[in-house]
């Protein structure tokens, strides 16, 4: 009797934690040649994210320990280079901010597209945080896809591009 109850409580206790997401990471490229993000550039409020792309890296890459910090109802921009780590083949990109902070990049997420044939002149992604974006430390998805089409799907899997994580934290 004692056990069924211990298994019970458990249970009870554990099942809260089965319903928390965590970011995708099994998203990005196969193959480490061709296109890639050139960089990456965003000055917050005293933090800002700054990054050179190249060589490529398989599936997604974590650069989390680069951080910017926003304000909730200003304005920002994310200035990118969609680029090539060798190779000039059509492309579709794609930046999320996780506003909510639900560890998944939702439709309304997206703060900038871009389709071109790198290399590209720098793209400035302007976006302004929402009143609704939940205060702490969340991420940003920027992804590049060689051949891909738009709205381009952040969990997504392909051979060639690039998927790189930042980190943004908000307050306000």
């Amino acid at each position: 009797m004692k056990r069924n109850y211990l298994c019970s409580l458990l249970l009870i206790i554990t099942s809260p934690l089965a319903t928390i997401s965590q970011y995708c990471t099994s998203a990005g490229p196969s193959y480490t040649t061709d296109s890639n993000i050139g960089s990456v550039s965003l000055m917050g409020e005293t933090t800002n994210i700054s990054y050179t792309g190249c060589p490529g890296v398989a599936g997604t890459e974590n650069q989390t320990t680069q951080v910017a910090d926003v304000v909730v109802g200003n304005s920002y921009s994310i200035d990118l280079v969609y680029g090539t780590c060798g190779g000039t083949y059509g492309n579709a990109a794609e930046v999320w901010i996780d506003f909510n902070g639900n560890q998944n990049f939702d439709a309304n997420e997206s703060i900038g597209t871009w389709a071109g044939n790198p290399t590209s002149p720098t793209i400035n992604h302007v976006f302004t945080v929402p009143s609704n974006a939940l205060n702490g430390t969340h991420r940003i998805r920027v992804m590049q896809q060689e051949g891909g089409v738009l709205p381009l799907d952040p969990c997504g899997a392909f051979l060639w591009g690039s998927v790189t994580d930042f980190s943004t934290t908000i307050s306000g």
